[in-house]
């Protein structure tokens, strides 16, 4: 699918975050106005920026998003020294996600997949590398977007999606049942959600990192917004959650900046052989108590 497809699928979806009023382009298509309550959405790069006005980070975004700090020798190291995926994903949570996006079918001109995220998790960039429609969203702090938005208020169609996935993302909502809520609403009658939530991890993007959910949790947070369990599981399990927090509490033990960030270079490697054992253990129900992450497929009823 072309840009200009891409474009017009993403227009076709697009309404006012507050009032969910239809928008119409200003003359030079740089803003799109709301009809009803006639507020004026930006673009921002490629991205439109649909925040309320109102949203504490919207002059950040509209800004050109999160500052870089400039590159040192530190960065350069680090590129010369990538850090291996730092989640180990079970058979079953790829298989999910794969599944998830052939039913849905994100080039299909008719069919809307939404990445809430820049998706730059590995196993979604391999995921996600065959289709050319799909739509990215989120605050992001680095990669592309096609739409800045915040979960707790899509810009979107009420029913005009037919697969949402997001990976690591509620658990730096502050409330959400609201976003669960907003998913659950553009959502089409059938439509599905994929999503993955920690349940072991280190508090992380501090401070704004809110909540932990065990697998019926996450259940009983999507059933109490109507939509249906199809399938949910490890997405990452016990042998990952103790690598990691093996490599966090060195790094937050150890006294120094430089030592840190030279600290948690060499443990991520020294650390990855442990996550393996989670293939030895993604069906045993005792790995359920101590997994590091969880996923979830929801279906929204007919």
């Amino acid at each position: 699918m072309t840009s200009k497809s891409l474009y017009t699928k993403l227009r076709s979806i697009l309404v006012c975050p507050l009032c969910h009023g239809s928008l119409q382009p200003d003359a030079a298509d740089q803003a799109l106005i709301c009809r009803d309550c006639h507020r004026h959405y930006p673009r921002s790069g490629h991205a439109w920026l649909m925040l309320d006005p109102q949203h504490p980070l919207l002059a950040m975004y509209a800004h050109g998003g999160p500052s870089l700090p400039p590159r040192s020798w530190k960065s350069r190291l680090r590129g010369l020294l990538p850090p291996p995926e730092e989640r180990l994903w079970t058979r079953r949570s790829r298989r999910a996600i794969v599944r998830a996006l052939q039913q849905a079918d994100p080039d299909h001109p008719h069919h809307v997949v939404l990445n809430l995220g820049a998706g730059l998790e590995r196993v979604f960039e391999q995921a996600f590398a065959s289709y050319h429609s799909l739509i990215r969203f989120g605050l992001p702090h680095t990669g592309h977007v096609d739409v800045i938005a915040d979960a707790r208020q899509l810009p979107f169609r009420d029913a005009s999606v037919d697969l949402l996935l997001s990976s690591s993302v509620l658990e730096h909502v502050q409330h959400p049942e609201q976003a669960v809520a907003e998913i659950a609403r553009v959502l089409k009658p059938g439509g599905r959600t994929y999503s993955e939530i920690p349940f072991l991890r280190a508090y992380h993007m501090a401070p704004h990192d809110y909540q932990r959910y065990t697998i019926s949790g996450i259940e009983a947070l999507f059933s109490r917004h109507g939509l249906l369990c199809e399938e949910k599981g490890i997405c990452s399990g016990p042998f990952t959650a103790w690598a990691l927090l093996i490599r966090d509490t060195v790094f937050h033990l150890t006294p120094t900046r430089l030592l840190k960030m030279a600290g948690r270079a060499l443990l991520s490697w020294l650390v990855q052989p442990i996550k393996y054992g989670d293939m030895l253990c993604e069906d045993a129900p005792w790995a359920y108590h101590l997994a590091c992450n969880f996923y979830y497929v929801g279906r929204k009823r007919k």
